[in-house]
């Protein structure tokens, strides 16, 4: 094996093993509203990661090619999960079903185009194999009118309009949730650097996608979001419109805990009820 390729295989593997881990939390944790999306930004983050790997250590043209239209799969469909769990934690609705369907086909023609790119020139043109830009070969790809004209437009436009959609967020959700929507709104950003890297191809970024890196760091921030700071176990929406607004004392119960439990056992009822009482002042 090529030591050299140690730093670009290293931060991948280490995603890997991350979105892997949280794709059991997502799994273990299925009930939840965002479960869904969030499961759709984790299974496109870990099959870009690994395709991607296994284009760095592939040994010629045709392995790496194989490998980079793989990917796409994934690249393609991660912003708009990316999207809809943005949408989830911030309390929208979905978008109309025009709009989705717009944009899974985009995903999916991507995708496609990218596996016939050798019958069109619209995908990549000409690749070839670079050995001179970094201490392992890369593919050199001078890209067509559909990767310009609408693949990045929609790539880097969606997680644009979420980062926008977690500021208007941010501006008026309580210090918790504020945090929580930073940490997303970092996370949303540095894929989209690392894109913008790759595609302005300056040096050290010449045929190499830092993406995918980058996403190592936006993996630990969810991760960090996700065991510190809660993320994802409660929609801030309902919490702004349900509890902050209340002026009654609120008990929340978790039917799962041990406590409770025991109370319904001894009480012998299935449904343990609670009366509300106001007292005056």
């Amino acid at each position: 094996m090529n030591l050299a390729i140690l730093p670009y295989i290293t931060p991948l593997a280490v995603a890997s093993l991350i979105y892997v881990w949280l794709g059991v939390v997502a799994w273990r944790n299925r009930d939840e509203s965002v479960a869904g999306a969030f499961g759709g930004v984790i299974l496109s983050c870990l099959e870009w990661t690994i395709t991607y790997a296994l284009e760095l250590m592939a040994p010629d043209l045709q392995s790496k090619l194989f490998w980079a239209n793989a990917q796409f799969l994934g690249i393609s469909f991660l912003p708009i999960f990316w999207l809809l769990l943005v949408l989830r934690i911030t309390g929208r609705h979905k978008p109309p079903v025009v709009i989705t369907g717009l944009m899974v086909s985009i995903a999916i023609a991507t995708s496609v185009l990218a596996w016939t790119g050798e019958w069109h020139q619209l995908f990549r043109i000409n690749p070839t194999l670079d050995t001179t830009s970094h201490s392992i070969a890369l593919v050199n790809a001078n890209y067509g009118p559909w990767q310009y004209l609408v693949h990045i437009p929609f790539f880097f436009g969606t997680f644009a309009f979420s980062v926008v959609l977690l500021y208007d967020s941010f501006r008026t959700a309580g210090p918790l949730f504020r945090r929580q929507y930073a940490v997303v709104a970092v996370s949303s950003i540095l894929p989209l650097a690392g894109g913008a890297l790759y595609s302005v191809g300056i040096p050290p970024f010449v045929n190499w996608n830092p993406a995918t890196s980058f996403l190592t760091v936006s993996a630990l921030m969810l991760a960090f979001a996700r065991l510190r700071l809660g993320l994802f176990q409660l929609i801030p929406f309902a919490r702004t419109a349900l509890i902050e607004n209340m002026t009654d004392s609120v008990i929340v119960l978790d039917e799962k805990s041990a406590w409770w439990t025991r109370i319904q056992r001894r009480s012998g009822r299935s449904r343990f009820k609670a009366r509300k009482s106001t007292a005056s002042p």
